[in-house]
């Protein structure tokens, strides 16, 4: 039975609240400590952690084991030191909204956030676009910045689609329209440590933009980054869920996308499609475009850590291994890591990582 609009859209679209509290990496430290940087030795594949690494080998953490730390706060990423910790930031790809919200687009109807964040008398300001061009125009100032350009180069590309680009500052409660920012673009304060491996690119749009745009624009994207030398990784919803082709993914452009990126998402949660993640996992490639038994080496399983199982966790793991994936990013989705060995979310983290299932 078809869902309700509305229905759909809170039953398919991730919470960003959540998912901003990973990338920040802001939930409390534990008194005990389950895993530690020694753990990050015995890893058989790639390892990502949404989370700002660590200040260094023997700081206080809570989101061992890894061997990447994607993050949306540049501070703490261009202060950690240098540990062999791949460092990614981790940038939100921007929405456009509805008529009824400021904007020309459909089906998504959140403002983008905005980090570090910006509070006015009626809460959390966000940011909303008049059309996808302009959406894209920020997304691509945002991550320009980033990579090492001036401010004032990324509000010049900005300014090329109409958009007012600025540094994330006293100065922009000016410029809202109520808590709104409309077709403005927070632009990163700082830009990433020249060491750091690359971008991790959330894109969950889901504005209504066709299977074409998007691969322009992902396209153009990934070439930004590796141009810089960089890596670019594309997180995203299932490669199956219904909110995917309103985010312009589907068959027809998805084995071009994953063509484009060092690394992609493998979305396994417990809202999937099947009820199942490892139906879940094997659905997702056939739509890719992978025969039944061939490696997926640029694949990142993407693992619920809130609402799933040890089973699941077994399931994930043998997915990772018989397909050869490159590894694993954490996702916790409300959930809270450190802590005992004996909690549910490490018990699921030491099975995934390293086979510990009992």
């Amino acid at each position: 039975m078809a869902l309700p609009a509305e229905t759909a859209r809170r039953k398919w679209l991730r919470p960003w609240g959540g998912a901003l509290l990973a990338a920040c990496g802001t939930l409390p430290a534990h008194a005990e400590t389950c895993f530690d940087a020694a753990s990050n030795r015995s890893l058989q594949f790639e390892v990502f952690q949404q989370a700002p690494p660590p200040a260094s080998a023997q700081a206080r953490y809570d989101y061992y084991p890894l061997s990447a730390a994607a993050s949306m706060d540049l501070a703490r990423i261009n202060a950690a030191a240098a540990s062999g910790i791949g460092m990614y930031y981790f940038l939100w790809a921007n929405r456009c909204q509805p008529a009824d919200r400021g904007g020309g687009c459909g089906w998504a109807r959140k403002g983008n956030v905005v980090f570090p964040p910006l509070r006015g008398p009626g809460g959390e300001t966000r940011t909303y676009f008049s059309g996808h061009e302009q959406a894209d125009a920020c997304t691509l100032a945002q991550a320009t910045r980033a990579l090492g350009a001036s401010e004032a180069e990324a509000v010049a590309e900005a300014a090329k689609s109409q958009v007012r680009a600025y540094a994330n500052g006293p100065g922009v409660p000016a410029l809202r329209r109520g808590e709104r920012l409309v077709d403005v673009c927070p632009l990163p304060v700082q830009p990433l440590r020249s060491d750091a491996a690359g971008i991790v690119l959330d894109y969950e749009v889901a504005d209504d933009r066709s299977p074409a745009h998007t691969l322009a624009f992902l396209r153009r994207f990934a070439a930004l980054v590796h141009a810089h030398g960089r890596q670019a990784i594309l997180f995203i919803d299932p490669w199956d869920a219904p909110s995917a082709p309103h985010s312009g993914i589907d068959a027809t452009n998805a084995a071009s996308l994953y063509a484009l990126f060092d690394r992609s998402a493998l979305f396994l949660w417990h809202r999937n499609r099947q009820n199942d993640v490892k139906a879940s996992a094997a659905a997702q490639l056939s739509l890719l475009g992978f025969s039944r038994d061939a490696p997926a080496k640029r694949l990142l399983a993407v693992f619920e850590l809130g609402q799933t199982s040890l089973a699941d966790a077994r399931a994930v793991r043998e997915f990772i291994l018989a397909r050869s994936l490159a590894g694993v990013m954490f996702w916790r989705n409300g959930a809270g890591q450190g802590g005992s060995c004996a909690t549910d979310v490490n018990r699921k983290i030491a099975c995934v990582a390293f086979g510990r299932c009992d």
